[in-house]
């Protein structure tokens, strides 16, 4: 299978402590998602409520402005969780590769 990830539009996930047609669409397609092998993300997810709810659901990760606003820098930080250090990744592929190589 070309992909290993599916992502759940916002637009099923806005309201979907309160809407029963979303809560029943996120649940058919993450199970379907799940059962072809699929890592699933919900996007969207703007409150605590919009997390329990998509958690419940069974997604497996929650995007959103609940997690932290989008980086118009053009750079995002990683920890590496190994290290104890920060990296910096660009937009710049090249970049990224001069970095690589002095690490």
């Amino acid at each position: 299978m070309p992909f290993d990830k599916l992502k759940i539009d916002r637009s099923f996930v806005r309201g979907i402590e309160t809407n029963s047609a979303s809560q029943s669409i996120v649940r058919a397609v993450t199970a379907l998602a799940h059962n072809l092998g699929l890592e699933v993300t919900a996007e969207g997810v703007e409150t605590y409520d919009n997390a329990r709810s998509v958690i419940d659901s069974g997604c497996d990760i929650g995007q959103g402005f609940l997690y932290g606003r989008p980086n118009d820098s053009g750079q995002l930080a990683l920890a590496d969780s190994r290290a104890g250090t920060t990296d910096s990744v660009s937009d710049d592929p090249a970049q990224n590769a001069r970095n690589d190589q002095a690490a």
